[in-house]
């Protein structure tokens, strides 16, 4: 029964029960019960049976949507009454639907003309509209009962939750959205489809979309990163950096790389002291990522002490949000190292000071000339403290042998 005429129905033959009576003292009686859909029309009325003092029939209500229904109640002195009951029919399946948002974990999906890689860890968070049956002509707008719920399919298959139920949207008529939640243990590859119900319960309407899920939980391969170039080669068990230096490697997916990101902290520190220097989004399978060791925080420090051993290390992520992690890499920001260094061949300079000079046991002093960054502009030598500085021709310098008198110093 719907005594608040605000019922759907979907079925357009409507069954009717009705009172009627004459209410005053000397009233004649109720004669006939009669009702139409459309009143103005002679032959369109229907009569009623009294059954049990109560007046039962059924009145075909075609119109999509919004139909009303006139009874007339007439009594045995010809006198007639009528009275107006509207009633809402929906014979029509819902027509359409559309993914408004579509989320994995953290990361906005927008673009759904490659297959969107999940790795299963992660849930999914999908906004839907959809609509329900809709016309418009010149005398009324013909409208369906609204949508009452959305379930996702993936393929062919709806998905369950752990309960073995339908994992659903119920949409919000108000927000015309529906927000569905597919947890990331039920995810598997296929078209993902979605099932849209409205309130009479029609034939479903399926919605294919054009998002393909491809399950992927395998993690990227990163190579180990490339060896960084010591600043200083004189010392053997510290890597020392200064001012830019790279760090460099390769990575690999089955699919597609997202991102590489760079995270550092001091040697000293522990695993919660992590911090992201720099993730970058392009050239990921042969990357680079310059480290300045002079840059400043937003708060006008240096992220780089001096004289400080730091771990990096590199967290290869991709689209399906698998992630690698390499193993450390360990240098020493040694400001100082950034000036060049000289290696005498076949000398002992233990010990070496202006009061006691080293000895060579030759006349011709070979040295390599070394900068970490490779800017050496110049190199000037003299031969005896009296002498004029000579300038070195060859430049970039990489190496030098100059001859020396037997008991002269070289400078």
């Amino acid at each position: 029964s719907d005594t608040t005429a605000t019922k759907w129905y979907k079925i357009s033959d409507i069954k009717f029960e009705i009172s009627a009576s004459d209410t005053t003292e000397t009233g004649s009686g109720i004669f006939q019960v009669m009702a139409s859909s459309n009143p103005s029309d002679d032959s369109n009325w229907v009569m009623f049976t009294e059954k049990g003092g109560s007046y039962n029939g059924s009145i075909n209500c075609s119109k999509q949507g919004f139909n009303q229904v006139t009874f007339r109640a007439i009594d045995n002195a010809g006198n007639a009454n009528d009275t107006s009951y509207p009633v809402y029919v929906d014979t029509e399946s819902p027509v359409a639907a559309s993914i408004e948002n579509f989320k994995v974990g953290d990361v906005q999906i927008t673009d759904f003309s490659n297959k969107i890689l999940v790795n299963g860890s992660k849930d999914a968070f999908i906004t839907l509209s959809a609509q329900d049956f809709y016309a418009e002509d010149d005398t009324q707008k013909a409208t369906g009962s609204g949508i009452k719920e959305i379930t996702v399919k993936i393929g062919t298959e709806i998905l369950k939750d752990d309960e073995g139920k339908n994992i659903t949207g119920v949409y919000d008529s108000a927000a015309d959205r529906c927000n569905i939640t597919i947890p990331g243990s039920k995810l598997k590859s296929g078209t993902l489809t979605f099932v849209v119900k409205d309130n009479v319960e029609n034939p479903e309407f399926e919605y294919t979309s054009d998002v393909i899920i491809d399950l992927d939980n395998l993690p990227p391969d990163i190579a180990d990163i490339n060896e960084v170039k010591n600043a200083d080669t004189s010392d053997t068990e510290k890597k020392h950096v200064n001012k830019t230096f790279s760090l460099t490697g390769k990575a690999h997916d089955n699919n597609r790389l997202y991102s590489i990101e760079v995270q550092y902290k001091k040697n000293t520190e522990d695993d919660t002291k992590w911090k992201s220097y720099k993730t970058i989004y392009e050239d990921l399978t042969s990357w680079s990522v310059p480290v300045d060791t002079l840059e400043k925080d937003s708060e006008n420090n240096l992220k780089f002490e001096d004289k400080t051993l730091y771990d990096f290390q590199i967290i290869v992520l991709d689209t399906a949000q698998n992630s690698t992690t390499s193993e450390l890499k360990t240098v020493y920001v040694n400001q100082d190292s950034d000036i060049p260094v000289l290696t005498f061949k076949d000398m002992n300079l233990t010990g070496m000071a202006t009061a006691s000079p080293a000895e060579c046991g030759t006349n011709e002093i070979r040295i390599i000339v070394y900068d970490d960054d490779g800017k050496i502009k110049s190199l000037e030598y003299r031969i005896g403290e009296e002498c004029e500085w000579t300038t070195a021709v060859a430049i970039p310098v990489r190496f030098i042998s100059i001859k020396v008198n037997t008991g002269i110093s070289l400078s």
